[in-house]
């Protein structure tokens, strides 16, 4: 099977891509400085969180990291349409955006929260 070498170097090659991409970040939007909650400890979900102790605080980028969404999104789009799997694939993505967005909360102080699925 001489293509599965090649299958495997292309692996590697991607997955070398994305390590190296997630040191980049291509900045999309900047919202201006807000009042912070930091150097507490706050709850969500079960779960405690210690907010950092903000210094100074000129605000938020919003970015994109190459590695981690440029990259594998990429990967998802010729595996669309390489196997023509479009109506799935939406119907997939459609679920996944809408329990994300039923389930998300807003942690002042940390970002958005997700309940994960805990095994005790």
């Amino acid at each position: 099977m001489p293509w599965a070498h090649g299958r495997a170097l292309e692996a590697l090659l991607l997955l070398l891509a994305s390590l190296i991409g997630s040191y980049f970040n291509i900045p999309i939007a900047h919202l201006p400085e807000e009042k912070v909650i930091s150097g507490q400890i706050i709850e969500v979900f079960g779960i405690r969180y210690i907010v950092p102790v903000v210094a100074d605080w000129s605000g938020t980028v919003i970015a994109i990291n190459v590695g981690g969404a440029v990259i594998p999104a990429l990967l998802s789009l010729y595996l669309l349409v390489r196997n023509q799997i479009w109506v799935s694939a939406a119907i997939a993505t459609f679920c996944v955006a809408l329990a994300s967005y039923l389930l998300a909360t807003p942690v002042p102080g940390m970002g958005i929260a997700i309940p994960v699925i805990a095994h005790r």
